[in-house]
């Protein structure tokens, strides 16, 4: 007799599995899953033979890609059960946090994220957060799973008092022919590796949910995905700083930067030339010479096709005037010639911080003491110093995979599976930095960081370690005194970069 199956449609709906009990299962099979793959990366950090690490090397990837599918499936169940509450929430913020968030993913691609976004858009809107980041987010993964070199973008302005025009543009495959018709519904995919046709569905479910549109516009040359999301503005639109007078030359190739930085500071009232190569600079250096006026400021990419930005900049250094300030475009991980820099993917707050400084005549105070503009932190280089770390986490593997990765790189480390277990080591010792699992037995880590910072350990530093950061977390995180959350599963990586900010985080706001 043949075997019965049953499919999605025909299962009784008195036996469905509930939203929330679904998504639970999810966590803990990511958790589990998660912590194999730590393992893995451990064991890979050996001296392992050749055959073995291409095997353990093979393991991780098939890993990460079973890891992808438990998140589509959990950000599935979300976006199917889940309320559409307006609430306010800071828009530009959840848009440059996407592009920091899926930076990591390009390092292996010869591929920069760009986020472009109308100087004048105000920052807080009224409106549900969770289904405009988890719909950006998902656009930007696939623009840069499908995209092998070139430039993936984030562009976002005001269309009306009612709408926000969000446009997420790559320079890869874009969208086959065979897809175009029903790439909105769900486990509809290409051939690409890793891809099971969740994404798209996820972010046509939160749009519709929330009265908006989603939309490809152009499927040839690179994808253009379009959001119209009604977005109610509840904030003022920026301050413009009154830089009229200064003048400022952008050396780069890439014509989604050129535009981008190109409208952040003519908002500003900086009087923005451009020029694609290094030649094209000289021959408008040369000109504006020759009318009798300078540059005051010149903003050189430091991934200039051929040529890196110590050649470019040695290339400048003659026809410019001594008190020409030259500042570098760096993403993490890139070299600059310059200690004075700007980060990438540029951020509003950045241009604000930068303009501030040279409208005011700091930068060059800035420059000697060797600090980044984009957020007044000093430059660190060297290896971070050895911390004296609590981890709280209750799922057994995943605590050991953190113990493991942290003391591999020379700290000393002490974790605990609860926050009564917490509480108790937190009294009896002390620690330069804390890393708490959100979701735990006996309650969450937002708990456990209020307790923290209203207490005696008020200026350690506190980490959250969630599989599903969202921007209402991040905000209630921000509220309760947590520097930054991580995202699991962890990685020797985002290990190192949490405590690499311990030593350059940006001052005061207030």
């Amino acid at each position: 007799m043949a075997p019965q199956f049953n499919t999605f449609e025909s299962f009784p709906p008195d036996r469905a599995i509930p939203a929330a009990d679904l998504a639970r299962i999810v966590h803990d099979l990511r958790n589990g899953i998660g912590g194999i793959a730590g393992l893995a990366e451990i064991l890979r950090g050996t001296a392992l033979p050749a055959v073995q690490d291409e095997l353990v090397g093979s393991l991780v990837k098939g890993v990460e890609n079973q890891l992808h599918l438990l998140d589509s499936l959990l950000q599935w169940t979300s976006a199917q059960s889940e309320t559409r509450d307006s609430e306010s929430f800071d828009l530009v913020d959840t848009l440059e946090s996407c592009a920091r968030l899926h930076h990591g993913s390009t390092h292996d691609k010869d591929v920069r994220i760009v986020v472009d976004i109308e100087p004048s858009l105000s920052s807080r809107v009224l409106g549900p957060s969770t289904a405009v980041q988890q719909s950006v987010c998902n656009l930007v993964s696939n623009a840069v799973r499908y995209t092998e070199s070139g430039t993936v973008c984030i562009r976002a302005w005001r269309e009306s008092l009612e709408n926000v025009i969000v446009d997420i543009l790559d320079t890869g495959v874009g969208v086959p022919e065979s897809l175009q018709e029903t790439m909105f519904q769900p486990f509809v995919h290409g051939n690409h590796q890793g891809s099971h046709g969740l994404g798209l569905a996820i972010v046509s479910e939160y749009i519709a949910a929330m009265n908006g549109v989603v939309e490809c516009l152009r499927c040839e040359d690179g994808a253009h995905f379009r959001l119209t999301l009604p977005l109610e503005e509840i904030s003022p639109a920026p301050t413009a700083m009154d830089a009229s007078g200064q003048r400022v030359l952008l050396l780069t190739e890439s014509k989604f930067l050129s535009e981008s930085i190109s409208r952040a500071f003519a908002y500003h009232e900086f009087q923005v030339s451009s020029a694609p190569c290094a030649s094209g600079a000289l021959a408008i250096i040369k000109s504006h010479k020759k009318r009798g006026s300078e540059f005051n400021l010149i903003l050189v990419d430091a991934n200039q096709g051929g040529l890196d930005d110590a050649d470019i900049i040695t290339l400048l250094r003659d026809e410019i005037n001594s008190s020409t300030t030259i500042v570098s475009l760096q993403y993490l991980g890139e070299s600059a010639a310059v200690q004075t820099r700007i980060d990438l993917p540029l951020c509003r707050r950045s241009v604000a911080h930068f303009a501030s400084h040279h409208i005011s005549g700091e930068t060059d105070e800035v420059n000697r003491d060797n600090r980044d503009l984009t957020s007044g932190r000093t430059l660190q280089t060297h290896k971070i110093a050895p911390q004296q770390v609590l981890v709280v986490e209750d799922d057994a593997i995943q605590r050991t995979v953190m113990r493991r990765m942290l003391e591999q790189d020379g700290h000393t480390v002490e974790a605990v599976g609860s926050l009564a277990d917490a509480r108790t080591r937190l009294s009896l010792a002390s620690f330069s930095v804390v890393i708490c699992d959100y979701q735990l037995p006996d309650g969450d880590g937002l708990t456990l960081a209020r307790e923290f910072h209203q207490g005696k350990h008020s200026s350690t530093p506190f980490f959250l370690s969630t599989g599903q950061p969202s921007a209402v977390l991040q905000a209630r995180a921000k509220m309760a005194g947590v520097i930054g959350i991580m995202s699991k599963p962890n990685t020797i990586e985002t290990l190192r970069e949490a405590l690499a900010a311990l030593t350059h985080q940006p001052p005061s706001m207030a």
